[in-house]
């Protein structure tokens, strides 16, 4: 989600150096929840302050990327059929394929 266990290390460093020690326990706190969609988010806003305090890689305006193929939801309707499945009340690695998907689609809701 924020490009792997090593950029995730790099940006809990960042953190434990520029939040406040109530920022760090809530973070924590939503962390040990172990709830899935509470972590993605929680995830996502550290991203988001770490990318906007260090900086990013930016987004090609012409020519090919890595070449990888990126999976996304084409409509709601594929969402909800995804988050319908029996395994992604069960299966945590089937729910974190759910929001990489949903984190690469540009459906509206």
């Amino acid at each position: 989600m924020v490009g792997g266990e090593k950029a995730y290390k790099a940006m809990i460093n960042w953190a434990s150096q520029n939040f406040s020690k109530q920022e760090i326990e809530m973070y924590d706190s939503v962390m040990g929840k172990a709830d899935p969609n509470a972590i993605f988010f929680a995830v996502q806003a550290l991203y988001n302050r770490y990318s906007e305090s260090v900086g990013n890689d930016g987004q090609l305006l012409t020519g090919r990327g890595t070449g990888e193929n990126k999976v996304t939801f084409r409509s709601q309707a594929e969402l909800v059929q995804a988050m319908s499945d029996p395994r992604y009340d069960s299966d945590p690695a089937y729910r974190m394929d759910v929001m990489r998907k949903l984190e690469n689609s540009e459906i509206e809701f």
